[in-house]
């Protein structure tokens, strides 16, 4: 009997088996989805303000308005850049080409108006864009064709230079930022009630390195840390940010404002000593 029976318990049990066995939705692990979320990276956004850029943002205005003060006095006393161009002095000039000349020292002076990061960006386009289109103007009726390709080449190569400074300047607070976002997803998950969950406990400690005590710490550690816990200073990477480390910001910005007014003593010597 007892033989007899042993099969049916068999397929009895298998079927309870069966019918108490969690389904797939059962065994589906709670933390997969939390998971699926943080693999999607969000997109790094910069800071609105008081970065690298906003300040270069602010030297190239100032630059560009100091420039406008130059071209106004220019203007109004020894026209060696009207001059250089092959034009006639400002004051001899057609009204369409003193409203250009109007127009140009304007949007320099307006680079001071800029409050936020978007606004000076723009006022940095448009005085560039002008300045080009303006340089491609005085063609049409300068005395000096020949030497047109030359000024047109100094002025989109003044833009150039900017633009490739913003655009690595960007990149570069970029990659830190992405660099933060990543150290901070990466730090010790905590529980909801605030309480960091503990590393899961190692097998093995690791051996010290050779002539390394067992108490010491590591030598990257701190190399990487300085005696106070601060992380060391970063090396200037840009080459704005050596210029700044070796003159000094201060310094560094009143050389781009007179390299840009000096500009005008070497037009004049040109302008005199030109071959008639």
């Amino acid at each position: 009997m007892a033989k007899m029976l042993r099969p049916l318990l068999l397929v009895a049990s298998v079927a309870a088996a069966a019918a108490f066995a969690p389904g797939p939705a059962q065994l589906r692990p709670r933390f997969v989805q939390p998971a699926a979320r943080a693999c999607a990276v969000p997109p790094v956004e910069l800071p609105p303000s008081g970065t690298k850029l906003d300040e270069f943002l602010v030297l190239i205005g100032r630059c560009y308005a100091g420039a406008s003060v130059a071209h106004a006095v220019d203007f109004a006393t020894a026209n060696a850049l009207p001059a250089a161009a092959g034009v006639v002095p400002f004051a001899q000039m057609t009204p369409a080409g003193e409203t250009l000349g109007v127009i140009w020292c304007l949007v320099g002076f307006a680079q001071l108006l800029g409050q936020d990061r978007d606004s000076r960006k723009a006022l940095a386009i448009a005085y560039g864009a002008y300045e080009i289109v303006l340089t491609l103007a005085t063609g049409a009726v300068t005395s000096d064709p020949a030497n047109l390709p030359l000024r047109l080449g100094a002025a989109v190569g003044l833009q150039a230079v900017v633009y490739y400074c913003y655009v690595q300047l960007r990149q570069q607070l970029i990659d830190a930022a992405a660099e933060a976002a990543e150290a901070a997803r990466q730090k010790p998950a905590t529980s909801r009630f605030g309480w960091r969950r503990a590393a899961a406990p190692k097998m093995m400690a690791p051996r010290p390195r050779a002539g390394q005590s067992k108490t010491a710490p590591a030598g990257g550690r701190r190399s990487a840390v300085g005696r106070r816990g601060s992380p060391e200073e970063e090396a200037p990477t840009s080459v704005q940010e050596k210029l700044e480390a070796a003159f000094g910001k201060d310094l560094f910005r009143s050389l781009v404002v007179l390299t840009g007014v000096l500009c005008y003593p070497l037009m004049l010597y040109g302008m005199v000593n030109r071959p008639h």
